[in-house]
């Protein structure tokens, strides 16, 4: 199968392991805790148990290059070589990699992780990105539509990113960003319910 990436104005298709959608980086296993998901009327939270994550694969080059340090924040268990990075990132990125299938239970079939250079920045790219699906969905537990803030159980009070769930090209598609990496995450797979749950979870 053959899904699209989203490049901010246009599709790109990819039939190998660079099959994805456009995706910026969220949670840090370094945290104890999962997300939370905060909507207008309640908060839902899901425990993440702590880990260590350590890079999908070893891209050639500087270890300390935006695509490493991008690499070392990929969610885990992506098969060995399945991630590779984009040549040119994403628009206004320092860096992109496209992922392929996760061996996660429930894990996106593509993805998109980018690296931008400060807040800002990173917070246009999701603004404009979600304005490329086909249409924006309320999230699985979510008391509000998309987009909605989410944070670590740990830090109630300090918001971690914005979390979107909707539909690109007839698949079901998960898109957030992280603050503190400074990451854009886009993944798609054909069942919100299974990848929301793998964004909570494992991501």
């Amino acid at each position: 199968d053959t899904m699209l990436l989203k490049t901010g104005g246009f599709d790109e298709a990819y039939t190998d392991y660079r099959v994805g959608i456009y995706l910026l980086i969220k949670p840090d296993d370094n945290h104890p805790a999962g997300p939370t998901m905060t909507t207008a009327s309640a908060t839902k939270t899901t425990e993440r148990p702590s880990r260590t994550r350590t890079p999908t694969t070893t891209p050639p080059g500087d270890p300390d290059s935006f695509d490493a340090k991008l690499m070392a924040l990929i969610p885990p268990d992506y098969p060995s070589s399945v991630c590779q990075p984009a040549t040119p990132p994403s628009t206004g990125a320092l860096a992109t990699i496209d992922c392929a299938k996760s061996t996660q239970p429930g894990g996106p079939e593509a993805a998109r992780y980018s690296l931008f250079a400060d807040k800002d920045q990173l917070i246009l790219h999701f603004n404009e990105s979600i304005k490329e699906n086909d249409e924006l969905l309320r999230c699985p537990g979510a008391d509000s539509d998309s987009p909605i803030d989410w944070d670590y159980k740990a830090k109630p009070d300090e918001i971690a990113g914005q979390v979107a769930c909707g539909t690109y090209q007839g698949n079901a598609d998960v898109m957030w960003s992280q603050y503190d990496a400074l990451m854009l995450a886009d993944v798609q797979s054909t069942n919100m319910d299974d990848l929301h749950n793998w964004w909570l979870n494992y991501s």
